[in-house]
């Protein structure tokens, strides 16, 4: 049976009507949509994305065979607001954990359809974003995550050991034996989407929420440890990026970009809901990905402050072809309303890649068919971000000055011996 979801935004203290979701479930096939903008919206508001124009008519959303970006064919069939607050993929695991050991989720019982976790799981006031989904469990007035006490004295509580196991054997696709376990991942893993589990939490006494994200043992590297050191070099290189840091060897915490100095929620669309998306003659005889280019366009065409927002884009594309961190695609980059217009925000969870045969690659194109992290190319488009070919050299070596102390903020965040022969391959 269809079902109607009011869409809103929880903008500072009120709530903001932005249209009707109608979600049609057809037995776990994937899901069928069609969105309404609210009346008084079409006279103030602003596009929920690319895919959904300001327009009083019915909107359904378009499915485009040609599409070769892997990140835009991924949402055929879905609108682009929807895809970026979904939760995570591995929610379903979650859920079916907490029937293994017989807990009781009232807001999902038995097996759900994709459509009911979108509109029911999380808390209302901890979800991603600011969107408001009138369906989202919990009726308090605020979010209570979990405490993580952290020790001093390089000590690792047991707090964070009963968090670091219960992610790992949730990654691991594992049965995780405890109710208090998946009690704690109820109650912070189902606020936020990915690939990977996440959670947020509370640091010891502080009121700022934090999402925490686990380094499986199965992977070549630690990626906890890796992103804790890119992080570092990527604020010294002065990149925008979130506060981040290691609370156990594979348990990396940053503070939630989706939130305000003053801890209250952003809304927030990405780039992929943003980039345009026109059928063109050139497009169809020249299909190819989406660039780094097309992410430009967003702020030249409706950025809040495109010079600036630009450079800082530069900035993040200089620097992911030094480090070869793909964790760039279109979905990965994020932006929210202002008066004026988008703003980006800060990167997130940035993560070196180790080269192979040679070379990296980057999840987004630097311009169409050059997906190698090759910097020269980067300072060849700068007069695209506002950047002179001057001062993007400049820049270059600066960036290279400040990754040459890799092996000194790697080693202060713990790396063993065999982890700075892993790193000399990335940062070396």
């Amino acid at each position: 049976m269809p079902q109607v979801v009011p869409i809103a935004w929880l903008k500072k203290d009120q709530t903001v009507p932005i249209g009707q979701l109608v979600l049609s479930d057809d037995s776990g096939q994937g899901a069928s949509m069609a969105f309404r903008y609210d009346k008084e919206w079409l006279s103030f508001g602003f596009p929920l994305g690319s895919d959904l124009p300001l327009s009083p008519t019915i909107h359904y959303p378009s499915t485009d065979s040609m599409e070769t970006d892997p990140v835009l064919a991924a949402r055929s069939d879905v609108f682009g607001f929807f895809a970026d607050h979904a939760p995570g993929k591995w929610v379903e695991k979650l859920i079916r954990q907490a029937h293994l050991n017989d807990l009781k989720i009232d807001f999902l019982e038995g097996t759900p359809a994709s459509t009911e976790i979108w509109t029911h799981s999380g808390h209302v006031f901890g979800r991603f974003s600011s969107l408001a989904l009138p369906l989202t469990h919990g009726f308090h007035t605020k979010f209570l995550p979990p405490v993580l006490e952290l020790d001093g004295g390089g000590k690792i509580s047991k707090s964070v050991k009963n968090l670091g196991l219960a992610m790992q054997t949730l990654h691991a696709g594992a049965s995780i034996r405890g109710k208090e376990l998946v009690e704690m991942l109820l109650s912070s893993a189902m606020e936020l989407g990915g690939t990977n589990p996440k959670c947020v939490v509370r640091l010891g006494k502080s009121e700022d929420e934090w999402v925490v994200r686990h380094a499986s043992a199965r992977e070549p590297v630690n990626s906890a440890l890796w992103m804790a050191v890119t992080r570092e070099l990527a604020q010294a290189c002065g990149v925008k990026v979130v506060e981040g840091k290691l609370i156990a060897p594979r348990l990396y915490a940053e503070r939630r970009f989706d939130r305000g100095d003053d801890g209250s929620p952003l809304l927030c669309l990405s780039a992929a809901s943003l980039v345009r998306r026109q059928i063109t003659r050139e497009r169809i005889l020249h299909p190819t990905p989406k660039t780094y280019l097309d992410i430009a366009d967003i702020l030249n065409r409706c950025g809040a402050d495109p010079t600036a927002d630009l450079r800082a884009l530069f900035a993040r594309l200089l620097f992911n072809t030094l480090t070869g961190n793909n964790r760039d695609r279109l979905d990965q980059f994020w932006f929210t309303p202002t008066d004026l217009g988008w703003k980006l925000l800060p990167m997130y969870a940035p993560c070196a890649q180790l080269p192979i045969l040679s070379a990296r690659f980057l999840s987004t194109p630097l311009k169409p068919g050059v997906n190698v992290a090759d910097p020269d190319t980067a300072i060849l488009l700068s007069r695209y971000f506002g950047v002179t070919t001057k001062e993007a050299k400049a820049m270059r070596l600066e960036f290279m000055q400040v990754l040459s102390e890799w092996q000194r903020i790697a080693e202060k965040a713990g790396a063993d011996l065999l982890e700075i022969r892993q790193m000399q391959g990335a940062f070396g």
